[in-house]
C-alpha cells in the first residue's frame, strides 16, 4: 500500500486546494507540520471530517493532537469530496482549512495471452500486447519475467516466450493498474488415430491430438469442422482427418481406412442386393476374398476390387444358408491382415 503526505496550508476562501486520487487509496494529511516537532501548534487540537454521506473510509490520527492523519478511502465511490480540518488553539480560537478531493477510477488494462506459431524454429506470426490506452494520459512500464524493459509505449511486440506485465499509471491522478499475459508457443500438432476393429458394425474414428494450442477443430474429408474428436461413419473408404489448433496456425492431416461387409444378400434378380462383397477403400491392393460353405469347401475366390459374388457355384444357384469368408488384405499402412466371418444368402 502506498502512502502519500499531503500538507494543508491556511488558504484564503477563494483559493481551495485540489487533490485527485484513485479509489481505494490510502493518503496521509497534515497541517502545521513544521511546528512543535511535527505535532502542530502547541496547545492546539485538530478535528478532521469529510462532508459527504458517500464517504466510506476511515480517518486515523497519527499524532495525539490530530494534526497528522491517515485516511483510508476504502470503498468510497468515485466522486468529488471535501476534506475539512478545524483547529482550536489555547485561546479557543477556531480556524478551518479545506481540501477538495476528487476520487477517480483506476485505469483499466486487460492483456490477453498471445500465441506464437513456430515452423522450422521461426516465428511466422507477429503477436502484440496492446493496452488500448492513450499515451498522452498514461505512462507505461513493461516487464518480461519481472525484468523491466526499456519500453514506454502503450503496446509491445514480444520477442520471447514467457510472461509479460505492464504497469499503467494515470498521469494526473497517479492511479496505477497492472496486468500480465503469456506468450505461448504453438508447436506442431501430433495426432494419433484409432478406429473400431476392421469390418465391425457402427465404425468409429477417434483422434488423439497433442501440441499446438487446444482446443482443436476436427474435419473429416474437408467437411465442416467440429470440436468432437470422434466421427461415426457408415461407409467404407479411406478418410482424411484435418486437425487445427486454436491459433489456426498449426494444421495437420491423418488418414485411416474403414472396412465393412454385407451381412446378407438376396440374389433373386430384382436388382437389389443381388450380389455380395466386402467394402474396402478402392485404392487398396493385394486383397483377396475366399468364400466357404459350412463344410469348409471353397465356393469362390475373387478380388473384391474387380468383382462381386452372385451366389452361384459352377454357374448353379446355391441354396439359402450361411456362408463363411476370409479376407486377406493390407490396411492403409500396408500391414498385412486376415479377417474371417460369415454372412447369409437369402432366396
Amino acid at each position: 500500500m502506498k502512502y502519500f503526505l499531503f500538507i494543508l496550508f491556511l488558504l484564503p476562501t477563494c483559493a481551495i486546494a485540489q487533490q485527485t486520487i484513485c479509489i481505494g487509496s490510502v493518503r496521509n494529511y497534515s497541517v502545521d507540520l513544521n511546528e512543535n516537532n511535527g505535532n502542530g501548534t502547541t496547545g492546539s487540537t485538530y478535528n478532521w471530517s469529510v462532508n459527504s454521506p458517500n464517504f466510506q473510509g476511515t480517518i486515523t490520527n497519527i499524532t495525539s493532537s490530530g494534526n497528522q492523519i491517515s485516511i483510508d478511502w476504502s470503498a468510497t465511490p468515485v466522486g468529488n469530496y471535501t476534506l475539512n480540518v478545524s483547529e482550536v488553539n489555547n485561546n479557543n480560537c477556531k480556524t478551518n482549512q479545506t481540501l477538495n478531493v476528487r476520487l477517480v477510477n483506476k485505469p483499466t488494462v486487460d492483456l490477453n495471452d498471445v500465441y506464437v506459431c513456430v515452423r522450422n524454429n521461426v516465428w511466422i506470426n507477429n503477436p502484440i500486447f496492446n493496452t488500448n490506452l492513450n499515451s498522452n494520459l498514461y505512462t507505461f512500464r513493461w516487464f518480461f519475467n519481472d525484468t523491466l524493459l526499456p519500453i514506454t509505449t502503450s503496446s509491445l511486440i514480444p520477442t520471447q516466450v514467457g510472461t509479460y506485465k505492464v504497469i499503467v499509471t494515470n498521469i494526473v491522478s497517479g492511479c496505477e493498474a497492472e496486468d500480465s499475459a503469456e506468450v505461448i508457443l504453438s508447436t506442431p500438432i501430433i495426432a494419433q488415430i484409432s478406429t473400431t476393429e476392421d469390418f465391425s458394425d457402427n465404425p468409429q474414428i477417434t483422434i488423439n491430438a497433442t501440441g499446438g494450442v487446444p482446443p482443436y477443430q476436427y474435419s473429416i474429408d474437408g467437411n465442416v469442422p467440429q470440436t468432437s474428436n470422434i466421427f461415426m461413419v457408415n461407409d467404407s473408404g479411406k478418410y482424411t482427418i484435418t486437425i487445427s489448433d486454436a491459433t489456426g496456425c498449426q494444421v495437420t492431416e491423418i488418414c485411416t481406412c474403414i472396412f465393412l461387409y454385407d451381412k446378407f444378400f438376396t440374389p433373386n434378380g430384382d436388382g437389389y442386393n443381388d450380389t455380395w462383397n466386402i467394402k474396402i477403400p478402392r485404392n487398396l491392393k493385394n486383397t483377396m476374398v475366399s468364400i466357404y460353405d459350412r463344410y469348409g469347401k471353397i465356393i469362390k475366390l475373387f478380388n473384391p476390387i474387380r468383382e462381386n459374388w452372385d451366389g452361384t457355384y459352377n454357374n448353379k444357384k446355391l441354396f439359402s444358408s450361411d456362408y463363411w469368408f476370409k479376407v486377406d488384405y493390407e490396411d492403409c499402412n500396408g500391414e498385412k491382415k486376415v479377417f474371417k466371418s460369415h454372412f447369409t444368402l437369402k432366396r
